[in-house]
């Protein structure tokens, strides 16, 4: 049993969301390259920003984290298509028995942040909370896959309740070795439930806050249609078990 921390913020200007503002995500991938040519993943040519076919796909939803209105870190999930997921070059039998399985898939890509801020642990866990309740609220995602250097595979494990379906791969277009990592988003329910346990004086949980309950800082669109109802606050472990 964890007693994980609900992450808390010095500065209430945080704002997560999803954009499509094409001036954003300019700045989204400029980031996203600065980050994977420090981190030795790409080559110091800006060329790549424009080649990548998973940063220009429609199916990619690009989520941000801002202070002041400044961008301080990103991620995206990809949604399956005809295109394919970035996954399918270095893990393509794997990714086939994933797909077999039915429902929607998606991939966890293009996370970076700006290290110089403070709090970065606890703006990571922020931003992962609107992914994953983005994804299966309102994408209407059932299964998320994501790639891993052995830096991050420990963190999506054990934190996060992926599951390692594949040993270390190298990855071409990373130059890195990898492994190959799903989370069932009705499985993940229960898992986190067991794994976060409510707190019974507050009724608050790592649990609810990553998977059931809206932060303030987060910002979903009243406007954008709920493929999924979020579970109701007295009842989480109740959905976690009929999920």
């Amino acid at each position: 049993m964890s007693a994980f921390r609900i992450p808390t913020l010095c500065h209430s200007d945080v704002i997560v969301g999803l954009t499509e503002d094409p001036e954003m995500i300019d700045g989204v991938n400029r980031l996203i390259f600065r980050n994977y040519v420090a981190a030795g993943f790409w080559e110091d040519n800006e060329s790549q920003m424009y080649s990548n076919k998973f940063l220009r796909a429609p199916t990619r939803r690009v989520f941000t984290i801002t202070q002041s209105g400044q961008l301080i870190g990103t991620m995206s999930i990809v949604k399956d298509s005809d295109v394919g997921l970035p996954s399918d070059s270095a893990q393509p039998t794997a990714m086939r028995r994933l797909r077999a399985d039915g429902g929607n898939v998606a991939e966890v890509s293009a996370f970076a942040m700006d290290r110089s801020k403070p709090q970065h642990r606890n703006l990571v866990f922020l931003l992962m909370s609107y992914m994953y309740q983005y994804s299966f609220y309102y994408a209407g995602i059932d299964r998320l896959v994501a790639s891993c250097g052995s830096g991050h595979t420990g963190f999506y494990e054990s934190i996060l309740c992926f599951s390692r379906i594949t040993g270390p791969t190298y990855y071409p277009y990373t130059r890195d070795i990898g492994c190959l990592l799903t989370l069932d988003l009705h499985e993940a329910h229960s898992l986190f439930s067991e794994k976060y346990p409510l707190d019974p004086a507050t009724g608050d949980s790592f649990y609810r806050f990553m998977l059931c309950d809206p932060h303030p800082c987060h910002k979903f669109d009243p406007r954008l249609p709920m493929s999924r109802a979020r579970p109701p606050r007295a009842s989480g472990s109740d959905f976690a078990r009929a999920a």
